[in-house]
C-alpha cells in the first residue's frame, strides 16, 4: 500500500493540538488554543446539522427501527435511498475513508485468507454494496504451516485500520445496513460481507476425506469382505454367470447385518466430523466478527460524524498553525512541512490533503491566498472570522454584522 493511499491522520486531535502548541509561546499559544476550540465547535455543529438530515433520511431504511416507520410510496423511497447512499458516501469521504472498487473487492476475495477458514459471498444478492476503508499499513504475520507441522511461514498483507460497509439487499423494500469494523486484513474482507458462506478448503476435505476413505475401506475388508464376496457369487449364480450353487445360511445373514451396521456407524461418525468442523468454522467467523465489530446503523452514523469532525479540525488547524509561523508559503512547501512534522512527531505516514485543507481555511477566513502562496491572517482576525461563521451556521437567516 503506497503512501498516497493514506490520508487519515492516525493521531488523536488533542495530541495534535498539544504538540502544535509547543511550537508557539506566550499570547500566540493562548490564541492558537482558542482557535482549536473554535474550530472544534464549528465542525461539531456543522456535522451535527448534517446528522439530523442523515438520520431523518435513515428512518425510512433503518432495519433496527421498523416499528412506527412513516409510510412512503415505492418511487419516493427509491429516490430517498439514492440520496442516503450519496450523503453517507460524502460523510465517509470527509472522515478520510476511501471506497474500494468492485475489482478491489474481488481481488480481496480471491486472496488466501489469514483466518483458518474459507468464505464465499454472492455479490449479486445485493442491490447496492459499498465497501470503504481507512488507514492501510503493510504488515507481516507468522503462521503455522499445514496441520501446524513443517515449521512456520511468513505472510505479508495489507491491514485496514477501519472498514465500513453500506449495503441493501436485492429485494423489494429492502433496508440499508451500515456496519463499522476495525483492524481488518485485506485478505479477510469477505468475512465482513453480508451472509458469508463457509466453504471447505482442500486441506479440510483431505483432513476429513482421507480418514473416511481409509476407515471405510477397512470396514469393508474386515467386516463385509467375505460376506460381500459370498453374495457376489450368489448373484453370479442367479444371473447365469456361474454354475456353482451358493448356500446362504443364517450365519451369513448375521455377518452381513453386523458388517452393514459397522459401515453405517463409520459413515455416521464421518458425518459428525464434517458437521463439527463446519461448526468450528462458524465459531471462528463469529469470534472474529465479534471482536472486530465497532458499530451498526444509526450508531455507526454518529461515530462517522464525530470522526469526520475530528478529521476536518485536525487538517484545518494544522494548516493555520504552520502558516501562522511563516510568511507566505507555497502549497507544496506547506504540504511537505506538515507531512514531515507528522512523521517526525507521531511516526504517522500520511498523504496530507493540503489543498483541500487550505481551501477550507481560506473559506473560514483564517487564511488567505496571495498569488500561488498562502498565509495566515492574524489570530485576532481569525477568531473574529470563526465567530462570524459560527453565528451564520446557527442563524443562517440573520447573517452576521
Amino acid at each position: 500500500m503506497t503512501h498516497e493511499d493514506n490520508q487519515y491522520i492516525a493521531v488523536h486531535l488533542a495530541d495534535v493540538v498539544e504538540k502544535q502548541l509547543l511550537r508557539h509561546t506566550g499570547d500566540s499559544r493562548v490564541l492558537l488554543r482558542a482557535m482549536a476550540t473554535q474550530l472544534t465547535t464549528y465542525y461539531l455543529l456543522q456535522f451535527g446539522q448534517q446528522s439530523g438530515h442523515l438520520k431523518s433520511l435513515y428512518r425510512y431504511f433503518n432495519p433496527g427501527a421498523i416499528a412506527g416507520r412513516p409510510p412512503i410510496a415505492a418511487l419516493e423511497r427509491n429516490d430517498l435511498k439514492v440520496q442516503f447512499f450519496d450523503q453517507i458516501s460524502e460523510l465517509l469521504d470527509a472522515a478520510n475513508y476511501r471506497e474500494l472498487s468492485v475489482e478491489d473487492i474481488h481481488k480481496a476475495m480471491d486472496e488466501q485468507a489469514l483466518f483458518d477458514l474459507s468464505v464465499s459471498v454472492n455479490l449479486d444478492d445485493y442491490d447496492r454494496l459499498m465497501v470503504f476503508r481507512r488507514g492501510a499499513q503493510s504488515r507481516t504475520i507468522t503462521l503455522k504451516r499445514w496441520l501446524g507441522r513443517f515449521g512456520e511461514r511468513e505472510v505479508d498483507f495489507i491491514n485496514y485500520d477501519r472498514v465500513a460497509l453500506v449495503y441493501s439487499e436485492n429485494t423489494a423494500g429492502s433496508d440499508i445496513h451500515l456496519k463499522l469494523f476495525q483492524n481488518i486484513p485485506r485478505h479477510d474482507i469477505e468475512i465482513l460481507l453480508p451472509e458469508p458462506q463457509v466453504r471447505m478448503r482442500l486441506k479440510d476435505k483431505l483432513i476429513i476425506g482421507v480418514p473416511a476413505v481409509v476407515g471405510g475401506a477397512a470396514v469393508l475388508l474386515t467386516k463385509l469382505g467375505p460376506t460381500l464376496l459370498l453374495i457376489g457369487s450368489l448373484l453370479a449364480f442367479w444371473m447365469g454367470m456361474s454354475d456353482q450353487p451358493v448356500a446362504l445360511d443364517q450365519g451369513v445373514l448375521i455377518a452381513l447385518g453386523v458388517g452393514l451396521f459397522a459401515l453405517g456407524g463409520h459413515l455416521w461418525r464421518q458425518f459428525g466430523a464434517l458437521k463439527n468442523r463446519r461448526l468450528n468454522f462458524l465459531k471462528v467467523l463469529t469470534e472474529n466478527l465479534y471482536f472486530k465489530s465497532l458499530d451498526n446503523n444509526s450508531g455507526a452514523i454518529q461515530q462517522l460524524l464525530d470522526t469526520a469532525a475530528d478529521e476536518e479540525v485536525k487538517e484545518v488547524f494544522l494548516v493555520y498553525s504552520f502558516l501562522s509561523t511563516d510568511a507566505a508559503i507555497s502549497i507544496a512547501d506547506l504540504d511537505a512541512r506538515i507531512e514531515h512534522w507528522l512523521a517526525e512527531t507521531f511516526a504517522c505516514d500520511v498523504n496530507f490533503d493540503v489543498e483541500d485543507a487550505a481551501q477550507k481555511a481560506v473559506k473560514l477566513g483564517i487564511a488567505k491566498k496571495q498569488d500561488s502562496n498562502y498565509l495566515a491572517v492574524s489570530a485576532a482576525e481569525a477568531l473574529e472570522n470563526l465567530n462570524a461563521n459560527l453565528h451564520i451556521l446557527v442563524y443562517p437567516e440573520q447573517g452576521y454584522k
